[in-house]
């Protein structure tokens, strides 16, 4: 269930309206749908990285913060900045109309807008000076949370998520993520196949967003294999891949789970996964005259096992559509010809 916005900590509303990569594409961010999410996605994913980078960095957030309170916003008001930033971005703002944009968006007079326009453009669309290409080093996570404490702190989405722990929504953050993968899945490696189980299948994961869900393998993945990531020693976070190089290298891998997730894997205990074994379906029969095409398509199969191979999980597809009847000779009754047959 989607927790209302208003019910948000203030530190994850404050993100939500100023990072201009995230901010609601709609005034009220209840109103946001999932389309909404993965339209702006894909668009940003067009951007250059530069570009991404200015996008989702924090101090761009701040930035906006900053530019607000000169002008004695509220939250929401912020909102407006971040998305008109965004908005130029895509394309889709020229800088000489978003003075008038904010003025209607914020609910302001013109001359105010023009001043906030003036500082959006010169702390922030201008400014290239505070986007630098970080120096990272590689280390397992399970490394890099020892060495680096405040990693665990760090936004992975950015809805809250439930925990078994607490009564109330968390902080969907490094360290709160892994605590809820060894809820469901228990302590220890797990294979992909658990792995992408749980990216897709658990609670807290429905909803996410591809981008949010490839960080997530980033990082459960490092957890499990041991497989050292990418941290910007300075700021002690994780640095994650732009989304198009992450898909290219975990695609396969999260596909695979995802399309055997589809053919009967389910939870079963905090440590292991049961397949849900399907009896060979029946050979078809040979209708009498073609079959009407069937309301919705037919369930998924898989041919059916012998006792010498070992057990499989077979590709998705549909069963082989009947062949048409035979065609026979007219039969000849006396002087009539029976031409139905």
């Amino acid at each position: 269930m989607k927790i209302p916005f208003i019910k948000l900590n203030r530190e994850i509303q404050m993100e939500f309206c100023t990072i201009p990569s995230v901010v609601s594409s709609t005034k009220n961010p209840d109103d946001e749908t999932r389309e909404n999410i993965i339209k702006r996605h894909e668009k940003f994913l067009k951007l250059p990285e530069e570009i991404k980078d200015k996008l989702v960095f924090q101090e761009t957030g701040k930035r906006i913060q900053e530019i607000g309170q000169a002008s004695s916003l509220q939250l929401l008001q912020l909102a407006d900045i971040a998305r008109a930033v965004r908005n130029y971005y895509f394309g889709e703002l020229k800088l000489e109309d978003m003075p008038a944009v904010l003025a209607r968006e914020i609910g302001i007079d013109l001359n105010k807008a023009r001043e906030i326009a003036n500082q959006v453009v010169q702390k922030i669309i201008r400014d290239k000076s505070y986007i630098k290409t970080a120096e990272t080093i590689s280390l397992p996570l399970s490394q890099a949370l020892q060495k680096y404490p405040a990693l665990g702190e760090q936004l992975i989405t950015v809805n809250p998520i439930r925990l078994k722990i607490l009564p109330t929504p968390v902080r969907p953050s490094a360290k709160n993520w892994i605590t809820d993968y060894h809820e469901k899945l228990g302590v220890g490696k797990h294979e992909v196949m658990e792995r992408g189980n749980y990216l897709y299948h658990s609670e807290n994961t429905k909803r996410l967003t591809p981008g949010e869900r490839q960080k997530l393998a980033v990082i459960l993945k490092s957890l499990d294999e041991n497989e050292p990531i990418a941290v910007d020693a300075e700021k002690q976070e994780i640095v994650f891949p732009h989304p198009e190089t992450l898909s290219q290298r975990e695609r396969g891998q999260v596909n695979k789970a995802n399309s055997a997730n589809k053919v009967g894997y389910r939870f079963s205990s905090p440590q292991r996964f049961a397949v849900e074994k399907q009896e060979p379906a029946p050979p078809p029969q040979r209708p009498t005259s073609p079959p009407a095409p069937p309301e919705v398509p037919p369930a998924f199969h898989k041919p059916p096992r012998h006792e010498h191979q070992p057990y499989h999980i077979y590709p998705l597809g549909y069963p082989e559509p009947p062949r048409p009847p035979e065609k026979t000779e007219p039969k000849i009754d006396g002087n009539t010809v029976d031409l139905r047959n």
